[in-house]
């Protein structure tokens, strides 16, 4: 584990700035706090930043082929680089060191761009073919690890961070308006958007590839979770279970101490069942909420942790903690992402780092999988709605007028709502893209796409596009609808908001966050099944929890209401808002027209009402402490 960054020039005879990219890993070293590598060539300057996890005393990057023609700096973990490694030296290669993810060198000597295809873990690559004079930026499939790419001037520069890239370009950062305005809808940004403009962020599952003598570039997807575990058959439950087995397996790989985040649910009680028969002297981490019961599920932690025979270290955070902590947590998140979760995950972090575990196990991507969010499965139900309503239109009607059309008092607001609904599908054809319409059944979502026109300004909602019509972050979509859905809500939703956390949240502490039950074999042994005998007709986590059983897992922890760490949300942020919602008077949102004076107006007197617009203010406030933390990269209005 470690962060990552790098320039190449557009001329091949010169060296890009080594004083920017030393900068730029001063950024970095709380990535990386073990040490530090660099090269530099024609045209290009590549390093990294290491958190030593796997081959304590050696491990150093850069990596380097045989004939060093081929050099590469790699954040993150292979997981079965042992596997990989046997079958490459078998064919002659030789290893500088006992690094995991060294075996990315030689396999992109023995397959070119496919190299990654082989490769099952978290990770971001900078690899420079000496020879071909070619560049490849590739993260994994899930987007696990960030990768953050900026171009201009004749350079191209790269991070694992985004407040790195204004250190790399030396330039200051503008504001992309339509990025923000998705932001402040979504609460975080999909990938390729980031807040500013000309900077974007690797897609899940992509690599670009770029060509130094002739300054152009090719940006392909390798692997789309919709498109995956075709051509093959569902091993059933017991295939499930053993494949979820040898991803916990190989997740557990560390030659330091290893933890799990415990919520007391079904995921990470999974994900610490299967630690503890797979590696000893584990340790878990769970986080409560003083004078909260509905919300703290330490005593599930507390049981099943007693069950498994592992210590249980419990942090606590209150609601007044929450709002101390609020300027450190703008901090280190890096981007803005406004989920209240993020404090307690960062209490985790913290107490983690503190007991010395600097690999913590959690079980994110059970949700996304196995149709845990209800408003992801009423979304299923919408596109399903709308692929029958494009085959069939006349079934706009039946559907809004249903069997009792005659004795509904409603039946003529109701008609008029199947006819107005008959005649858009006729003009638009396939109307908006499903997937915009798919996120707008987000509560909190919604709420703030109805309150804009009171809050922001008009010059603001002018110059950013209703909606972020952009293919790179939509779903491929055509495979099947519900099929389409998971990809779009890992690639989005998961990405954006669970996965961005994860990794920034840890890193802050030099705590590296993995997650088994992304692993991908177990992940296409999933969608497999999901292809044959779809599950989103089912009960929520319906397959995962016959796995579970199938594992042993105690009956009362498999059937447990979904929580997941889920805090206090509205007092959490009332607290914060109390502190610090007078930041967005005169602050850099309102400096750069995009909150309006009347809108701050409005927040200030509904706030000291106490009702309504908790969740948009606390996006807006959220938006503006990030933009303060990039105050000096910023251009002057």
């Amino acid at each position: 584990m470690c962060g990552i960054a790098g320039i190449l020039g557009k001329e091949s005879g010169g060296i890009p700035s080594e004083e920017r990219l030393s900068h730029a890993l001063h950024r970095l070293e709380h990535r990386g706090p073990d040490g530090e590598g660099r090269w530099s060539g024609r045209g290009i300057v590549l390093g990294m930043r290491r958190l030593s996890i796997i081959d304590l005393a050696g491990g150093q990057q850069p990596f380097f082929s045989e004939g060093r023609d081929i050099v590469a700096v790699v954040n993150g973990e292979i997981y079965n680089a042992p596997e990989l490694r046997a079958a490459l030296e078998a064919k002659g290669h030789r290893f500088q060191g006992g690094s995991d993810c060294e075996v990315l060198v030689h396999l992109y000597e023995e397959q070119g761009e496919e190299f990654l295809q082989k490769a099952r873990g978290m990770f971001a690559v900078s690899l420079w073919d000496v020879t071909r004079q070619r560049l490849i930026l590739a993260v994994d499939r899930f987007g696990e690890k960030p990768l953050y790419v900026a171009e201009g001037d004749g350079n191209l520069c790269w991070a694992s961070e985004l407040r790195v890239i204004p250190v790399l370009t030396g330039k200051k950062l503008a504001l992309a308006p339509e990025a923000l305005r998705t932001d402040l809808r979504l609460t975080y940004l999909p990938a390729p958007r980031t807040p500013f403009q000309g900077v974007r962020k690797l897609r899940p599952g992509s690599m670009e590839i770029w060509n130094q003598k002739k300054w152009e570039s090719t940006r392909r997807v390798y692997w789309e979770l919709e498109r995956s575990g075709q051509n093959k058959t569902c091993p059933g439950v017991e295939g499930l279970a053993e494949r979820l087995e040898e991803s916990s397996r190989i997740t557990l790989r560390s030659d330091r101490s290893v933890g799990v985040a415990l919520s007391g649910g079904l995921d990470s009680s999974l994900v610490a069942t299967l630690a503890v028969r797979g590696r000893k002297n584990i340790e878990a981490f769970t986080v409560g909420y003083p004078g909260e019961p509905e919300n703290d599920e330490r005593s599930a932690a507390r049981n099943l942790a007693r069950s498994l025979g592992i210590p249980l270290h419990e942090c606590e955070i209150s609601g007044e903690e929450v709002a101390d902590e609020f300027p450190k947590l703008l901090e280190v998140m890096d981007e803005p992402v406004a989920d209240i979760a993020a404090p307690g995950y960062l209490r985790i972090f913290r107490e983690a780092a503190a007991k010395k575990i600097p690999v913590l196990l959690m079980g994110q991507g059970g949700d996304e999988l196995f149709w845990g969010y209800e408003w992801v499965r009423r979304a299923v139900r919408h596109a399903e709605r709308r692929e029958r309503r494009k085959k069939q239109p006349h079934l706009v009607w039946h559907e809004y007028l249903g069997a009792e059309k005659g004795t509904d008092p409603r039946w003529r607001k109701q008609w008029q709502s199947a006819w107005e609904q008959l005649r858009w599908w006729k003009r638009d054809g396939a109307g908006e893209p499903w997937g915009e319409r798919m996120l707008a059944l987000n509560p909190e979502m919604e709420e703030v796409r109805r309150l804009e026109g009171k809050l922001f300004a008009t010059s603001f909602l002018e110059k950013s596009i209703r909606w972020p019509h952009e293919e790179e972050w939509l779903s491929s979509a055509g495979v099947r609808s519900d099929l389409d859905i998971i990809g779009l809500i890992s690639r989005i939703y998961l990405a954006g908001n669970g996965l961005t956390l994860a990794d920034r949240l840890g890193m802050a502490y030099s705590v590296e966050a993995r997650l088994p039950l992304l692993d991908v074999d177990w992940v296409e042994a999933v969608m497999t099944c999901q292809r044959e005998n779809p599950s989103h007709v089912l009960d929520p986590k319906a397959r995962l929890k016959e796995v579970a059983e199938y594992l042993g897992l105690p009956h009362g922890i498999i059937h447990r209401p979904k929580r997941g760490f889920a805090p206090p949300a509205r007092q959490w942020k009332r607290s914060i808002l109390q502190r610090y919602l007078s930041w967005l008077k005169d602050g850099i949102l309102m400096e750069n027209g995009i909150l309006s004076p009347q809108g701050w107006k409005l927040l200030e007197r509904k706030h000291l009402e106490g009702v309504r617009y908790t969740n948009v203010a606390y996006n807006l406030l959220v938006a503006e402490g990030f933009l303060r933390r990039f105050a000096t990269d910023l251009e002057v209005v």
